[in-house]
């Protein structure tokens, strides 16, 4: 009986919120509504064309104008209708009118934004947030028919919407005298008083809504929970700024490893999402109160956006002590931000990837694969001051793959890249793309087994077409070989399709792939779908191929790595601990050692003992990456490091000429071979380049095999000489001899490909901060397998007038760009059909004066 009397109590409040209307219809009965909800969705629609580009931002200001005038024009219908109750010569009309005409308002506010920037673009969660608090405005008139459960998500999403309005009117403060003294301009201005309107009504609502404690509960709800997060977002920020004061100041005075500032913040700062967004203020994220008066400004990531906790953040704390360009380098080396922070000539930001196709050669035999990608770009913008735009690609490649190709699609024909030193390549494009503006494409070599591909222009009129071809040795594990794709970061795939043709040279055994494929004739496999940027094969493992590959008088031919070891005993050990490392591991490496010494890196050397190896861990296992300083080894040779690190970290290039780096040019000079043992196959870009520059005698397992091999007093055997270099990843080196004549072989050029790269990484190791030193010789060498390095680049240009005027000269003793119908390779179906249709056609055409006179 009781919840049958509150539940009337209930009914009976509800029925009084529409206490100040004079007909009591359903909603759905009411045109006036039902017509704001019409004029609300084209106002939408509208806004979204312009926020996405479909319609060009010089028409931005008229789109404005049209969504103004569908609220002016609602306005004027609930004023003018002569069922509402006369007032001061006005018809006034219902609450629930107002509210939607206020959301009508603040769409049309935001469709101004675009022509005339206030804040800038909102944030994923931001845009999230501001359709939550609209919510309670477009449904009011619609409260008294909703559920209950559904009324106390109403009152919170009120609450909620409370917090956001009360900023949003906090935030526009220095700008509201332009608001008042512009009004008398159709009013215009007087968007900027939107938010306020929108927190007083929000007020109203709540109190014409409250029914019970559970709605007053629920409002609460909504007020709190954001104050919370944002309590907790300026604490942490709070925290993060004064450590990275306090570390800045510590290390300006004991600074022990002349590493840049920037690096040790970095190596101290937790990864979250908090301090990412520290880290990114003024760069990423606007940080002014008050609005970017009538600028859409860019920054690190394309343009700026607006995020209130930030905004509050930097308003409160004011800017850290990095400089934007140390920013840049935290963000580079602990968030992934390399692509995100490569220098753009033009934007990119309406660029889509709309398909690839994937063409791929692999020799099992000869442990290598030759990948091609034909990528194609669609510029999807409707803006004419945006129909040109710079597409930038940054494609990971496997472990010791190296770029052999690149090609791009001019009027509708291929044009293959001229190979030439990195500085010229550097110089045409940018000359081209920022003065003239016309069609170049180049491909830049970088650490970390990555490459940079820029192409230019990429218009709306057609999609912009170009290709890069990698070739890549097959990883071998036990008697499986691996291959994997390349993929890439750029312009958007997410709705890109794919083709991928793979060839085999012989017919894989034990074929496994995480590929839909389909089986074709002559060892070939088709797929066609969504674009999938991880593709991996896996295959039994043939014999390797004793077939070599002959060119300019040399002969290089493939030979399998058989580890074998030499004694050594370390008169040091050193671990290069990070936040990798388990507690585990650290106790296996020292307590399985310590009968040798045993140290750590921390501002100096620091032996082990079972005293402070509690204390040594605990400060080393939350360095965020560590750049172990091997030029500080007293006796390389005799030592030996042990290392586990992520995939985090700077490179070295990202050190040049800090003090670090200029000590590292006179360790390398010194080509003193370090042993190193990794505890993981992951390697941070440090350790990578370090190992492809040969500084290292480098081998990786688990602690048990290490333990095996210092027990044995062994280590495994550098398998490289003067003539041959090791592909680990393969286990097998090839090997470069002295031949007669230039009769190619049955083995692929891919051998020489290989080669080649592995040896200029190799002869570089003196002089890697100083390429021009040794670039004429790496050059020829480059050049003659036409491989992208940290010397030579491809690059595409538009006429042969351009290549003259940069001295960009195509070798005359080169491979050339490879092709997936390179020596080695096998045609495919049509191509056979093709080839047999040559041969008929030139034997009829041979043997028809034969013919003829026969039958005279």
């Amino acid at each position: 009986m009781e919840n049958i009397l509150a539940e009337r109590n209930v009914n009976e409040a509800v029925s009084d919120l529409l206490a100040d209307q004079l007909y009591k219809q359903h909603p759905l009965e009411d045109k006036i509504w039902i017509s704001g909800l019409g004029f609300l969705g084209v106002s939408l629609l509208l806004f979204s064309l312009s926020a996405f580009n479909f319609i060009d931002k010089e028409n931005a200001f008229g789109i404005f104008m049209f969504t103004y005038l569908l609220a002016v024009t609602y306005f004027f219908i609930q004023k003018s209708n002569r069922k509402y109750l006369k007032r001061s010569g006005f018809y006034h009309p219902t609450f629930g009118h107002s509210t939607l005409l206020l959301v009508l308002s603040l769409v049309s506010a935001y469709t101004l934004n675009q022509a005339m920037f206030v804040f800038q673009d909102s944030t994923t969660w931001l845009s999230g947030y501001l359709i939550i608090a609209a919510m309670p405005y477009i449904f009011y008139q619609y409260y008294a028919y909703l559920p209950s459960a559904l009324r106390l998500l109403f009152q919170a999403a009120t609450g909620a919407g409370l917090v956001l309005w009360l900023y949003l009117s906090l935030y526009l403060i220095p700008i509201y005298h332009i608001g008042l003294l512009a009004a008398l301009v159709l009013g215009i201005s007087l968007h900027t008083f939107v938010p306020l309107l929108l927190f007083w009504f929000g007020i109203r609502i709540a109190r014409k809504t409250w029914t019970s404690a559970s709605d007053k509960i629920a409002f609460t709800t909504g007020i709190v929970v954001p104050l919370v997060i944002t309590g907790f977002f300026l604490g942490q920020w709070y925290q993060t700024d004064k450590q990275i004061t306090q570390q800045i100041q510590t290390l300006e005075t004991e600074d022990q490893n002349h590493l840049p500032m920037w690096v040790r913040v970095s190596q101290q700062l937790e990864k979250n999402w908090v301090n990412q967004k520290l880290i990114s203020s003024n760069l990423i994220y606007v940080t002014n109160l008050g609005g970017s008066w009538g600028t859409r400004v860019r920054g690190f990531d394309e343009i700026k956006k607006h995020d209130p906790l930030v905004a509050m953040a930097s308003y409160l704390y004011g800017p850290t002590n990095l400089s934007e360009e140390e920013k840049i380098k935290v963000l580079e080396a602990s968030y992934d931000g390399r692509h995100q922070a490569q220098e753009k000539l033009w934007s990119g930001e309406n660029l889509h990837t709309s398909t690839i196709v994937t063409r791929a050669r692999i020799f099992p035999d000869f442990r290598l694969s030759y990948t091609e990608q034909t990528i194609r770009i669609r510029n999807t913008t409707q803006a004419r001051w945006q129909n040109e735009q710079e597409a930038l690609y940054t494609f990971h490649l496997p472990e010791g793959a190296v770029v052999t190709s690149l090609s791009l699609w001019i009027a509708g024909h291929e044009e293959k890249g001229y190979l030439t030193t990195k500085s010229k390549a550097d110089s045409a494009y940018k000359t081209i793309v920022g003065f003239e503006r016309r069609d170049p494409s180049v491909v830049h070599w970088q650490e970390g087994n990555t490459v940079v591909v820029r192409v230019f222009p990429c218009t709306v009129a057609e999609e912009r077409q170009f290709k890069v071809g990698v070739t890549a040795p097959l990883r071998q594990e036990k008697d499986k070989l691996i291959y994997e794709n390349f993929y890439f970061e750029g312009p958007s795939s997410q709705k890109a399709t794919e083709t991928v043709y793979l060839q085999f040279n012989q017919a894989p055994l034990a074929l496994e792939t995480n590929y839909a494929l389909q089986q074709q004739p002559n060892q070939s496999y088709r797929y066609e779908g969504a674009y999938q940027p991880t593709t991996r094969l896996s295959f039994q493992a043939p014999p390797l191929s004793t077939a070599g590959f002959t060119f300019a008088g040399q002969t290089y031919f493939l030979s399998e790595i058989k580890p074998q070891y030499e004694r050594f005993t370390p008169a040091a050990i050193y671990l290069d601990v990070n936040q990798s490392w388990t507690e585990a591991e650290w106790k296996a490496m020292y307590q399985r050692h310590a009968t040798a010494k045993v140290y750590v890196y921390i501002d100096g050397f620091v032996q082990v003992t079972p005293q402070n190896q509690e204390k040594l861990f605990n400060l080393l296992k939350n360095l965020q990456f560590s750049l172990f300083p091997i030029y500080q080894l007293p006796k390389p040779a005799e030592a030996l490091l042990i290392t586990k690190s992520n995939l985090a970290g700077p490179n070295l290039q990202d050190l040049k000429g800090s003090d670090f780096a200029e000590h590292l040019i006179t360790y390398l000079q010194a080509s003193p071979r370090l042993h190193i043992f990794n505890l993981s196959s992951d390697k941070s870009d440090y350790i990578r380049t370090l190992k492809e520059l040969r500084a290292f005698i480098y081998d990786e397992g688990s602690p048990e095999k290490l333990t095996a091999l210092l027990q044995k007093h062994q280590f495994l055997k550098d398998p490289e000489d003067a003539a041959s270099v090791a592909l680990a990843e393969s286990q097998v080196k090839i090997t470069a001899t002295t031949s007669q004549g230039q009769v190619a072989g049955t083995a692929p050029d891919h051998l020489l490909r290989l080669f080649a790269y592995n040896n200029i990484m190799k002869k570089m190791s003196p002089n890697y901060f100083k390429p021009d030193v040794n670039s004429p010789e790496l050059i020829s060498e480059a050049a003659t397998a036409n491989v992208v390095s940290p010397v030579s680049s491809l690059v595409v240009l538009e006429t042969q007038q351009d290549y003259k005027r940069f001295d960009i000269t195509k070798s005359k003793d080169s491979l050339g760009n490879a092709t997936a119908k390179a020596a080695g390779s096998v045609p495919e179906p049509h191509e056979w059909l093709l080839i047999l249709l040559a041969v008929i056609i030139i034997g009829y055409l041979l043997g028809k004066p034969y013919l003829k006179s026969r039958l005279v």
